[in-house]
């Protein structure tokens, strides 16, 4: 027998997956941020699992 919990959950979720890719977050961009942050507590609260590949912020640590 399941619990309430468990099942209230269970009917939460929308997708079974959700991939977020190159999203390159920066200062100069903060219109991006929020609408990331929008999506994080709006969208991906209904998926099982989130994927973040890619690069998540816009920085370059290399031999320039």
């Amino acid at each position: 027998m399941k619990d309430v919990v468990s099942v209230t959950q269970e009917a939460q979720v929308k997708w079974l997956a959700l991939f977020v890719s190159d999203i390159h977050l920066c200062p100069d961009l903060p219109h991006t941020t929020t609408h990331f942050l929008n999506f994080l507590t709006d969208v991906a609260t209904q998926a099982k699992s989130l994927y973040l590949l890619g690069d998540l912020f816009e920085y370059w640590v290399g031999d320039d």
